[in-house]
């Protein structure tokens, strides 16, 4: 028998990333197969460090040169965003969800309060570039590219003291993803401020849009929250720390009003929503560090808040409910891999670290070789 050449193509280098020479990260994931690989078919490890630099999107880069393969990498550096446990069983949620449903819904809510803008908070903006605008273009992007038959369709609206929709119902599909990222980029960047930072109200709008999309197409659904993280109703704190302990289900933040049921997030689980939740650390506020700690019980339904555990509803979700998924952003790139990394899972790879050197592994037997 010949030499057994490696066809198969371990699926999508983060391309987002390294077309922008940036450094990106999912806790240092790269989809491929188990067991290692050497070129002279034996087990070992295929190293891909280059001297460009030391990020996996680098060396990935190198070796799918090399190869004529493609390798997804996800760079483990300093200052990049990682899944938790829970956000990563999040996106295979949505991964067997699309495995049994080729529709698959995505809701984005994005934040549009004053402490985003540079023309309502001056110097203190957390946003003045529009950053936020760019991160989730190129999500959308990345969605359009999941391939295996799934019809993407997605919508969005701003929330500030109000919600306010912005986009109804679009498919999007690889032909189009580029004119929709470009529409709904300059969308954001169009959008005034709308005041207040009114989580509940926007969690509210967007449940209702994909309530109503459910009904009509029984799709699998996300929703894609942004925010740069301080809930703030007219700067009354008895108001914030009621609809924190709404949107939560638990008295979390010292109001001495019940929480109502388990919480909107505890619902949006239960009904298979799963939420991306997308911390935006552009020019972060000290002054909002522990309200931006709430974030992650709230997607996730636990997480730590000033060294203390918090739970949110069902905690854990309960095996009929989905997960939820904790993203910090501070660049545009970021989200995108959370994308690109779900397109990998849906494509049939699946997450596996690379070794301290940049080596990864594959199945024994199989040999690199360029195809």
């Amino acid at each position: 028998m010949g030499e057994l050449v490696m066809r198969r193509v371990v699926t999508v280098l983060l391309a987002a990333a390294v077309a922008v020479g940036a450094s990106v990260g999912l806790g240092a994931a790269a989809a491929v197969p188990a067991a290692t690989a050497s070129a002279s078919g034996a087990t070992g490890s295929a190293n891909a460090a280059s001297a460009i630099g030391d990020t996996a999107a680098t060396n990935a880069a190198a070796l799918a040169s090399a190869t004529g393969s493609t390798v997804l990498a996800a760079t483990s550096g300093s200052g990049t965003s990682s899944l938790s446990t829970t956000g990563s069983a999040a996106i295979d949620d949505v991964r067997r969800c699309i495995a049994t449903n080729s529709q698959l819904d995505v809701y984005y809510l994005i934040d549009a309060s004053g402490s985003l803008y540079s023309d309502v908070s001056g110097s203190t903006a957390t946003d003045p570039d529009f950053v936020r605008a760019d991160i989730l273009g190129n999500s959308l992007k990345q969605l359009a590219n999941l391939g295996n038959g799934v019809q993407v369709n997605y919508s969005a609206g701003f929330f500030g003291t109000e919600f306010k929709p912005a986009v109804d119902w679009t498919p999007v599909t690889a032909d189009t993803a580029d004119a929709q990222a470009t529409a709904l980029n300059q969308a954001i960047r169009n959008q005034p401020s709308l005041g207040y930072t009114n989580w509940g109200a926007g969690i509210a709008g967007a449940q209702a849009a994909l309530a109503a999309q459910h009904a009509a197409n029984g799709g699998c659904q996300m929703l894609v929250w942004l925010t740069d993280g301080a809930l703030n109703l007219h700067d009354d704190d008895a108001q914030n720390a009621a609809a924190l302990n709404t949107l939560c289900g638990n008295t979390v933040d010292g109001s001495s009003e019940p929480a109502d049921g388990l919480g909107a997030f505890n619902d949006m689980r239960a009904s298979g929503i799963v939420v991306v939740g997308v911390l935006l650390s552009v020019n972060p506020d000290p002054a909002d560090a522990t309200q931006t700690q709430y974030m992650r019980p709230l997607v996730e339904s636990s997480g730590e808040v000033n060294g203390t555990t918090v739970t949110c509803g069902q905690s854990p979700p309960p095996s009929t409910s989905v997960n939820g998924a904790l993203v910090q952003a501070t660049d545009p790139t970021q989200l995108a891999t959370v994308f690109a990394n779900l397109g990998v899972l849906i494509n049939g790879g699946y997450p596996q670290p690379f070794d301290a050197d940049g080596g990864f592994q594959v199945d024994p037997g199989y040999r690199l070789s360029r195809c």
